[in-house]
């Protein structure tokens, strides 16, 4: 088996691998939890308790700094609220919405974990079909990816119920 073909199994199956491990420990999670909420009012609570702090004390502290910076020796300004302003800008930079998960539901989860699994492997395919692998590595590798894009394989009627039908209710009752 030549080295670029060794190459494309073992990437292959490490990936299959990671997607397993991804499986298992999901099954570990609650099925419902509120911590993301709790993480985001508490993270809210600090970003707002800086906010403060900073409007109130950054002219005192840097005044002192100028004061410390006329003799010898070298002080930074400190702007207290700046890495966390610059967190939410690199967050929003990112292509992140501005909202916070609020609720975790398992189920929900684990259909999103399937359509993302599926479409990658998909993808994979497709590359391998597409590559100039050797007709044994190129079907050895279609029959492992395969039996996993059958492991995988997001039910249909569910992610339209999860992904269609749940967010029409609940924007229904909202308005």
């Amino acid at each position: 088996m030549p080295d670029a073909d060794n190459k494309f199994v073992q990437a292959t199956d490490s990936l299959i691998a990671l997607y397993r491990t991804v499986e298992r420990t999901t099954l570990d999670l609650p099925f419902l939890s509120f911590i993301p909420m709790l993480i985001f009012f508490w993270a809210f609570l600090k970003f707002y308790f800086f906010l403060v702090v900073s409007a109130v004390l950054i002219i005192p502290v840097n005044f002192i700094i100028l004061i410390r910076n006329l003799f010898p020796g070298r002080w930074r300004y400190r702007p207290f609220f700046l890495s966390h302003l610059y967190y939410v800008w690199l967050w929003i930079w990112r292509g992140e919405t501005p909202t916070a998960p609020l609720i975790f539901f398992r189920p929900l989860l684990s259909v999103f974990m399937k359509a993302h699994f599926e479409t990658r492997l998909c993808r994979l395919r497709l590359e391998i079909l597409d590559s100039e692998l050797s007709d044994g590595t190129r079907s050895t590798l279609l029959g492992r990816l395969d039996a996993a894009l059958e492991r995988w394989k997001i039910p249909r009627a569910t992610a339209i119920v999860y992904t269609v039908v749940s967010p029409a209710i609940i924007s229904a009752e909202l308005v």
